[in-house]
């Protein structure tokens, strides 16, 4: 098993590229069962009549037979993707990872208790890829991303802060 350290949110970091137009894809191979889901999702209609729709599952049914898409229909594949919840666990299996080992050391505030803390705990993919939605969609990222730590650790919270200056280590671990 490989194993790549990280250092502050870098080991966030890691996931905001996971799914780009070099794997956009594959991943909506995956993650769209058939050609009729892919075709309503990146035409945006369920109107099997409408042009849009049928352009997009004519383009469905060249790509699922070997022809590439354009760059510019890979990140809009992309960018569909990554509004998906379920998309971002077939990238991370794709990208081969079997979690993250965290350590957070630092000044952490849990529902008003503010101390240093130390927590070490692992995230599943599941937690992975809830952290890279927070990534790409979240507003109060370090929060958000904090109280699925927490949660992984085991500590059910309605509100978390982890000081600016807390370190964050880990390890990524891919199988």
């Amino acid at each position: 098993m490989e194993q790549q350290a990280f250092d502050q949110w870098a080991i966030f970091e890691e996931l905001d590229d996971l799914i780009t137009r070099d794997n956009a894809l594959d991943v909506a191979f995956e993650f769209y069962p058939t050609n009729r889901a892919f075709a309503e999702a990146l035409s945006g209609t369920t109107d099997t009549k409408s042009r849009a729709y049928k352009a997009a599952m004519r383009n469905v049914e060249r790509w699922r037979r070997g022809r590439q898409p354009r760059a510019s229909t890979l990140d809009k594949i992309a960018a569909l993707l990554r509004r998906e919840e379920g998309a971002w666990e077939i990238a991370l299996d794709q990208a081969n990872y079997a979690g993250f080992e965290i350590d957070v050391d630092g000044e952490i505030t849990v529902s008003e208790d503010t101390r240093e803390r130390s927590i070490h705990t692992s995230l599943n993919l599941n937690d992975l890829s809830k952290i890279a939605r927070i990534r790409a969609f979240g507003e109060n990222q370090r929060q958000e991303i904090g109280m699925v730590v927490m949660r992984a650790y085991g500590i059910a919270v309605d509100a978390i802060a982890i000081a600016s200056d807390a370190e964050i280590t880990g390890e990524a671990h891919r199988g």
